[in-house]
């Protein structure tokens, strides 16, 4: 099992509800730390189809949190959401030591997502 199937079913074994909708995988999340602590958010993530050895480069959410800035770094880079349009935005936030990690699954995706949000 690779790609979103997967992604699907260790999102599952860590608690999040998700669903594959026309080529995102979705589930609603609660962000824990940082500015947006307690925020509740609908996630969408494009899963390569080879993951775990390929990431995702980064992430959708709605409601939009902040005006968008594609220009700027993190933490106040962000996009118009592919998924959400007008109503969210995309992070371009490639998880650029993966390969480094001895763990290539969900769970050290999510704790990378949930890292991010607690610097935001």
């Amino acid at each position: 099992m690779q790609g979103s199937e997967l992604f699907i079913s260790e999102l599952k074994q860590i608690g999040h509800d998700a669903t594959l909708s026309n080529g995102w995988v979705e589930f609603d999340y609660e962000i824990t730390g940082g500015t947006y602590n307690g925020q509740k958010v609908k996630m969408a993530i494009k899963i390569p189809p080879n993951f775990p050895i390929v990431p995702p480069g980064g992430f959708d959410f709605s409601p939009r949190l902040r005006p968008l800035n594609p220009s700027a770094g993190h933490p106040l880079r962000s996009h118009e959401s592919s998924r959400f349009k007008t109503q969210g935005e995309y992070w371009s936030r490639p998880f650029q030591e993966w390969n480094k990690q001895t763990q290539k699954d969900t769970k050290t995706y999510m704790s990378w997502v949930r890292n991010l949000w607690i610097t935001t």
